[in-house]
Protein backbone atom coordinates (compact mmCIF):
# COMPACT_ATOMS: atom_id res chain seq x y z
CA UNK A 1 0.00 0.00 0.00
CA UNK A 2 2.82 2.44 0.51
CA UNK A 3 4.17 1.87 -2.53
CA UNK A 4 2.13 3.85 -4.47
CA UNK A 5 2.66 7.23 -2.43
CA UNK A 6 6.14 8.15 -3.50
CA UNK A 7 4.47 9.33 -7.20
CA UNK A 8 1.70 11.67 -5.49
CA UNK A 9 3.90 14.97 -5.26
CA UNK A 10 4.96 15.30 -8.84
CA UNK A 11 8.06 16.92 -9.92
CA UNK A 12 9.73 19.49 -7.85
CA UNK A 13 9.57 22.90 -8.88
CA UNK A 14 13.15 24.86 -10.23
CA UNK A 15 13.64 27.69 -7.91
CA UNK A 16 15.49 30.81 -9.52
CA UNK A 17 17.51 34.05 -7.70
CA UNK A 18 18.05 37.47 -8.83
CA UNK A 19 21.48 38.49 -6.83
CA UNK A 20 21.25 42.17 -5.85
CA UNK A 21 23.11 43.87 -3.49
CA UNK A 22 22.96 47.12 -1.43
CA UNK A 23 26.17 49.69 -0.46
CA UNK A 24 26.32 50.67 3.34
CA UNK A 25 27.38 53.97 4.63
CA UNK A 26 28.69 55.81 7.65
CA UNK A 27 30.68 59.65 8.01
CA UNK A 28 32.54 59.80 11.13
CA UNK A 29 32.18 63.48 11.90
CA UNK A 30 34.70 65.17 14.43
CA UNK A 31 33.22 64.77 17.84
CA UNK A 32 33.84 65.37 21.05
CA UNK A 33 31.48 64.54 24.51
CA UNK A 34 32.44 65.43 28.43
CA UNK A 35 31.80 61.63 29.47
CA UNK A 36 32.19 62.81 33.52
CA UNK A 37 32.79 65.62 35.75
CA UNK A 38 33.36 65.21 39.44
CA UNK A 39 32.89 67.70 42.41
CA UNK A 40 36.10 69.40 43.62
CA UNK A 41 35.75 68.87 47.50
CA UNK A 42 38.54 70.94 49.68
CA UNK A 43 38.67 69.17 53.05
CA UNK A 44 36.99 70.82 56.09
CA UNK A 45 39.49 73.95 57.26
CA UNK A 46 39.30 76.47 59.98
CA UNK A 47 41.74 79.38 59.84
CA UNK A 48 42.70 79.78 56.34
CA UNK A 49 45.74 82.16 56.97
CA UNK A 50 49.00 80.73 56.79
CA UNK A 51 48.93 77.97 54.09
CA UNK A 52 47.30 76.54 51.01
CA UNK A 53 44.28 74.14 50.27
CA UNK A 54 44.89 72.00 47.91
CA UNK A 55 42.29 69.12 46.31
CA UNK A 56 41.72 67.58 42.51
CA UNK A 57 39.26 66.48 40.52
CA UNK A 58 38.91 65.03 36.99
CA UNK A 59 37.28 65.62 33.71
CA UNK A 60 36.90 62.75 31.09
CA UNK A 61 36.98 63.87 27.59
CA UNK A 62 36.24 61.66 24.93
CA UNK A 63 36.49 62.55 21.12
CA UNK A 64 36.85 61.11 17.28
CA UNK A 65 40.05 59.20 16.54
CA UNK A 66 42.58 62.28 15.67
CA UNK A 67 40.33 65.23 16.50
CA UNK A 68 41.89 67.69 18.58
CA UNK A 69 40.11 69.54 21.13
CA UNK A 70 40.82 71.97 24.11
CA UNK A 71 39.34 72.23 27.41
CA UNK A 72 38.30 75.39 29.03
CA UNK A 73 36.77 76.45 32.44
CA UNK A 74 35.16 79.53 33.22
CA UNK A 75 35.64 81.83 36.08
CA UNK A 76 32.24 80.26 38.14
CA UNK A 77 29.50 82.15 38.68
CA UNK A 78 31.10 84.50 40.98
CA UNK A 79 34.65 85.62 40.55
CA UNK A 80 37.23 86.33 37.95
CA UNK A 81 39.63 83.77 35.92
CA UNK A 82 42.07 84.25 37.97
CA UNK A 83 40.13 84.89 41.20
CA UNK A 84 37.66 82.60 41.80
CA UNK A 85 35.35 82.81 44.90
CA UNK A 86 33.09 80.27 46.48
CA UNK A 87 29.96 82.02 48.31
CA UNK A 88 28.04 81.15 51.03
CA UNK A 89 24.27 81.85 52.05
CA UNK A 90 24.72 80.96 56.03
CA UNK A 91 25.90 84.61 56.71
CA UNK A 92 24.30 87.49 54.45
CA UNK A 93 25.70 85.78 51.30
CA UNK A 94 28.49 88.01 50.81
CA UNK A 95 30.91 85.70 53.17
CA UNK A 96 33.45 84.68 50.42
CA UNK A 97 36.66 82.20 49.84
CA UNK A 98 38.82 82.79 46.61
CA UNK A 99 40.34 79.75 45.47
CA UNK A 100 42.01 78.89 41.70
CA UNK A 101 41.86 76.08 39.51
CA UNK A 102 45.31 75.04 37.69
CA UNK A 103 46.68 72.83 35.14
CA UNK A 104 49.19 71.55 37.64
CA UNK A 105 49.80 70.43 41.21
CA UNK A 106 51.73 73.34 42.63
CA UNK A 107 49.60 76.11 40.32
CA UNK A 108 52.07 77.82 38.53
CA UNK A 109 49.69 77.86 35.06
CA UNK A 110 45.79 78.84 35.82
CA UNK A 111 43.30 77.27 33.68
CA UNK A 112 41.03 79.27 32.40
CA UNK A 113 38.58 79.39 28.65
CA UNK A 114 41.06 81.37 27.13
CA UNK A 115 44.98 81.33 26.75
CA UNK A 116 45.61 78.75 29.26
CA UNK A 117 43.74 75.58 28.15
CA UNK A 118 44.50 72.28 28.45
CA UNK A 119 43.81 69.55 25.72
CA UNK A 120 45.00 66.99 23.29
CA UNK A 121 44.33 64.92 20.22
CA UNK A 122 41.55 62.52 20.58
CA UNK A 123 41.68 58.59 20.13
CA UNK A 124 38.09 57.42 20.36
CA UNK A 125 38.85 56.29 24.16
CA UNK A 126 37.80 58.66 27.02
CA UNK A 127 40.71 60.76 28.30
CA UNK A 128 41.41 62.00 31.72
CA UNK A 129 42.44 65.50 32.93
CA UNK A 130 43.27 66.29 36.47
CA UNK A 131 41.83 70.21 37.92
CA UNK A 132 43.88 70.90 40.63
CA UNK A 133 42.04 73.57 43.46
CA UNK A 134 43.58 75.80 45.60
CA UNK A 135 42.92 77.99 48.61
CA UNK A 136 45.61 80.37 49.38
CA UNK A 137 45.87 82.07 52.34
CA UNK A 138 43.40 84.58 53.00
CA UNK A 139 41.27 85.94 56.03
CA UNK A 140 39.04 83.63 57.28
CA UNK A 141 34.79 84.32 56.89
CA UNK A 142 32.25 82.86 58.93
CA UNK A 143 31.55 78.93 59.49
CA UNK A 144 29.74 77.69 56.91
CA UNK A 145 29.48 75.38 53.34
CA UNK A 146 31.27 77.51 50.42
CA UNK A 147 30.22 76.54 47.10
CA UNK A 148 30.98 77.90 43.21
CA UNK A 149 29.60 76.40 39.66
CA UNK A 150 32.46 76.03 36.90
CA UNK A 151 31.73 75.33 33.28
CA UNK A 152 33.80 73.49 31.57
CA UNK A 153 33.76 73.31 28.04
CA UNK A 154 35.45 71.38 24.90
CA UNK A 155 36.26 73.25 22.26
CA UNK A 156 37.02 70.72 18.82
Amino acid sequence: MLAGLGCIGGSALATTTAPTSFQVNLQIVANCVINSTNALNFPNSGVLVGTNVTSTTTVNVQCTDTTPYTIGLDAGANGTITTRKMLTTVTDGTAVVNYQLCQDALCNTNWDNASSQKGGTGNGQSQQYTIYGLIPPQNTPAPGTYVDTVNVTVTY
